[in-house]
């Protein structure tokens, strides 16, 4: 994953930090705010990562009877998946 796919998060982060403390704050941190922050932006990745992972989509080129070109696309959502359960 592109770190800079995963700005968005860094700055959601940051944003509810703003709520609890200053602007100062989280300019300068101390090194435990530093390493409460890092910490919040990893489980927020992480969470991000594992809904992405439960919906891939995948595309593929296809070529009909008559020599004319489409696109097919499946969608699997992994969270209706039975896991051994009756539906």
């Amino acid at each position: 994953i592109d770190p800079a796919d995963t700005l968005p998060i860094w700055n959601q982060v940051i944003q509810e930090k703003r709520d609890v403390y200053s602007e100062e704050e989280i300019q300068n941190p101390t090194p435990l705010l530093k390493e409460f922050i890092e910490l919040a932006y990893l489980l927020k990745r992480q969470e991000a990562l594992e809904a992405a992972y439960k919906k891939p989509v995948w595309f593929r080129i296809c070529k009909n009877d008559y020599g004319e070109y489409y696109i097919s696309m499946f969608y699997d959502n992994e969270y209706n998946r039975a896991n051994g359960e009756d539906l």
